[in-house]
């Protein structure tokens, strides 16, 4: 009112512009108005995802009670997987080689504490080809060059923010920095400079996992072996990163790398739903919030290409909320919209899952209908394929059911409609999803996890997470980074039928991209 009269008369008063100024920084700005941070009562973790949090900490605490982890091991590089076994511990494997494994120790995890390994990402310097995998652990993230997968070079190891200790922790690459949230502690959101990693002085200082250290000890002595440990843990260069408190905890953090926006999910602000952030390095800022699915635990975003023209080139989030997947469109940052849900048979957990390349499928897992199940016969590993070719319409068309009993957990989709799923203590399976029959089909495997085979009440153990999309340079062959809850990184490489069948499928996708892109322009 007091504005209105004033501007009338084109004469405002000093008064009324403090008052306007007032009223706008309070009510009127993008964080004020859209973005929870800091303001307002937290969120209220859902039942569900503590039950699951409780599972995995009892779990793992009776795993480090019976002292079997975190394992102890020496690194290993260029062991090729024969007649069903790997050359390195005696893995089962098929179709798959491991080019290298970093322990735990040698990343720099647990240089004071009996650390374990969680999430993992990783990114590719354009302007210098290398090639870079942020591998989590319990007590920070470790920044490895594997350009070179049989021979990684740690350049260093970056600490939880005020060393908090957390199981979960996630990290995404975008433009050059790290972004990188922990669950269940006051840790906020970590930005780190991977130009950092160029620094002559890190390149000067990096360690290459040897395994000649532990030469002339007992592999059974742990005190001997945790002595080694600890020594190589503390070599390790330590690194640092910008620091912002938007949340508290958070679970799980995505990325549109076409937009250049990143979605906070599951954090204790914003009723666990996604929180926007504009991605600028240090400069991040919040833009938004859509709490009216409640919590999502994990999520993918993409500038949507799929059959359904309506939403082309729309930013759509496909969010995974512990009882349905969600597609929520997201373009307008200030009026997210609601577009669909679908549930499946027999949901305990729906976790986390990815979208084919054609943006006309998601294949996702459920983490506690296995650990649940009453039936044997549903204590096989579980995989849903949905159709999306209609985004207000999504529709459940097959689950798949493994020869082996497993937990699972994260799940990725290449080019070629290869999924790579880490399985906890079933480790790396890798499945050609048919798209003409909607069928998945087991390829090849890795299982670097030979604790608690076959026993769901200890399966949060193994295989946390993969990256699997980091190409060789001038090859057509790639690097599969996972990383080991109780083991380390492992730097994997598929070979043999499997390479085969991945070239041809990658090659055939691609041309038929090309064809779907040309089809449309013409029809526009």
């Amino acid at each position: 009112w007091i504005l209105f009269e004033s501007s009338h008369t084109m004469h405002i008063p000093t008064c009324a512009l403090f008052f306007f100024a007032f009223i706008l920084a309070v009510l009127g700005s993008p964080d004020a108005k859209y973005c929870p941070v800091g303001k307002g009562p937290d969120t209220v973790k859902g039942a569900t995802h503590t039950t699951v949090m409780r599972l995995i900490k009892d779990a793992q605490n009776e795993c480090k009670r019976e002292g079997k982890c975190p394992r102890r091991l020496a690194p290993e590089a260029n062991k090729k997987c024969v007649k069903g076994k790997s050359a390195a511990e005696g893995y089962e494997c098929s179709d798959v080689d491991l080019a290298a494994f970093v322990p735990l120790a040698d990343l720099g995890c647990g240089a004071n504490n009996a650390a374990e390994g969680n999430d993992i990402w990783g990114w590719t310097d354009t302007s210098t080809s290398k090639r870079y995998v942020a591998a989590g652990c319990t007590d920070g993230t470790s920044f490895v060059d594997v350009t070179d997968s049989e021979k990684p070079a740690v350049l260093g190891f970056l600490p939880s923010h005020n060393g908090i200790s957390s199981i979960w922790r996630d990290i995404k690459i975008y433009k050059g920095y790290a972004y990188i949230v922990a669950d269940d502690q006051p840790h906020g959101l970590q930005i780190f400079d991977m130009k950092t990693l160029q620094h002559p002085d890190i390149i000067r200082n990096a360690h290459y996992p040897n395994a000649t250290v532990y030469d002339g000890i007992d592999k059974d002595d742990k005190d001997a072996m945790n002595k080694v440990a600890q020594k190589i843990s503390k070599s390790i260069t330590q690194l640092t990163a910008v620091h912002k408190q938007f949340w508290t905890w958070c679970h799980n953090f995505v990325i549109n790398p076409q937009t250049g926006y990143g979605y906070a999910v599951g954090a204790n602000k914003c009723d666990g739903g996604p929180i926007v952030l504009k991605l600028e390095g240090p400069d991040t800022h919040c833009v938004g919030c859509f709490a009216a699915d409640g919590y999502t635990h994990d999520a993918q975003v993409v500038t949507y290409h799929g059959p359904d023209r309506r939403f082309a080139g729309r930013e759509i989030l496909f969010a995974f909320n512990e009882d349905t997947l969600a597609i929520v469109d997201v373009t307008d940052k200030n009026n997210m919209k609601l577009i669909s849900q679908v549930e499946y048979y027999y949901y305990a957990y729906t976790h986390q899952g990815w979208l084919t390349t054609d943006h006309k499928w998601v294949i996702t897992d459920d983490e506690l209908d296995e650990y649940y199940a009453e039936k044997d016969v549903y204590q096989y590993t579980r995989t849903i394929v949905i159709n999306i070719e209609k985004l207000d319409a999504p529709e459940v068309v097959d689950y798949h059911h493994a020869n082996k009993k497993a937990i699972d957990h994260n799940l990725y989709v290449d080019n070629a409609n290869f999924v790579y799923q880490t399985n906890y203590i079933d480790g790396l399976r890798i499945l050609y999803f048919n798209e003409t029959n909607a069928s998945l089909d087991p390829v090849a495997f890795y299982d670097m996890s030979q604790l608690y085979d076959d026993q769901l009440q200890y399966g949060w153990y193994g295989a946390w997470s993969s990256y699997p999309f980091s190409m060789k340079p001038k090859s057509k062959s790639k690097t599969i980074a996972v990383q080991c809850i109780e083991n380390g990184l492992y730097l994997l490489e598929m070979t043999g039928e499997a390479a085969e069948l991945h070239e041809k499928m990658a090659e055939e996708n691609k041309e038929h991209r090309i064809m779907e892109h040309l089809r449309h322009g013409r029809h526009h």
